[in-house]
């Protein structure tokens, strides 16, 4: 059952209170935490622009994000507290969550994102990273990130295209690896659908199929990673990701060696494993389908020579 979102009610301050110290204790350590204050949470159910958003399951509060609109001197909406149950966690929904947060920015036509986030979580500071914030100075044990909606992001022009058309059937250039080690593939359990596929994504703007696929590899997986063959160009004709949104996916996947890094899931992963040909999970696209079937009938083809973008001065 997948987790519905949605703007949280009086009747969830339990749930958020407890989730907000479970995140406490996470954070510090230690069962000596305090909570909200009895009147804390009052300015995010009077129903003025400051809000908070669940994530819901079986009936149960599972995450939530509260977001502050900010208007003395340059509007910002500041995310305060997020935080995701334990048994949640990894499956996207803090992506979600941020995600929401964002398109409630710009229906209000405010350009900032602001956050703060222990100077100690890695994986928080890389998941935002990751979604476009940057690290903006220190304050005590926290660091401040902000994410400027004006300035351009590298999937700025698929939400754009999203904008304009919805979940709509669209074009997307993708690439990928066959990891190999012993004899046996990688394979992530995507947890977005709980399916197994191989690492890979949507090219970045004006980023080669070579360098898109090794990305990805590094973001999914953890694992640095070196080319060695193109296996083909694959098409997925009818991509569907949870949310509805369609594309046809035009992919380039290659065979990799592993060179260095440490094999780790991020919150696009359940689960990362090495399977060899008579283990291999039914795979949830037809592209990964055909390229594994390549591989194991042996296509090698040489990589390919992409010719990188151009630099000019722009025109006055």
């Amino acid at each position: 059952m997948a987790a519905r979102f949605r703007r949280a009610v009086p009747a969830d301050r339990g749930g958020i209170e407890a989730l907000f110290l479970e995140m406490l204790r996470t954070i510090y350590h230690t069962d000596r935490v305090s909570g909200y204050g009895a009147h804390e949470l009052d300015r995010f159910f009077s129903g003025g622009e400051d809000w908070i958003c669940v994530a819901e399951e079986a009936g149960s509060v599972v995450a939530y994000l509260s977001m502050e609109v900010h208007r003395e001197g340059p509007d910002f909406v500041y995310l305060d507290d997020m935080s995701v149950t334990e048994a949640y966690r990894g499956q996207g929904i803090g992506s979600r969550l941020l995600a929401i947060a964002e398109q409630f920015a710009r229906q209000l036509r405010i350009p900032l994102l602001v956050l703060h986030a222990e100077r100690d979580n890695a994986a928080a500071r890389r998941l935002y990273e990751r979604l476009g914030y940057t690290l903006r100075g220190a304050e005590g044990s926290r660091v401040r990130m902000i994410k400027d909606l004006e300035e351009s992001t590298p999937m700025d022009y698929v939400k754009s295209i999203r904008g304009k058309l919805g979940p709509q059937k669209i074009l997307l250039n993708c690439a990928g690896a066959v990891i190999e080690r012993d004899g046996k593939v990688l394979l992530q359990r995507r947890s977005d659908n709980g399916q197994w596929g191989l690492p890979g994504g949507i090219l970045e703007l004006e980023e080669t199929y070579a360098q898109a696929a090794l990305r990805e590899v590094r973001e999914e997986t953890g694992l640095l990673c070196e080319l060695t063959a193109l296996l083909g160009i694959y098409h997925n004709y009818d991509m569907m990701w949870p949310n509805g949104d369609r594309a046809h996916t035009i992919g380039a996947l290659f065979t990799a060696r592993i060179v260095g890094g440490a094999l780790r899931t991020d919150e696009e992963s359940l689960e990362l494993r090495f399977f060899s040909r008579e283990e291999l999970p039914p795979l949830c696209f037809e592209d990964h389908r055909a390229a594994l079937a390549d591989y194991f009938r042996g296509v090698r083809l040489p990589l390919p020579a992409e010719n990188l973008p151009e630099r000019k001065e722009r025109c006055p």
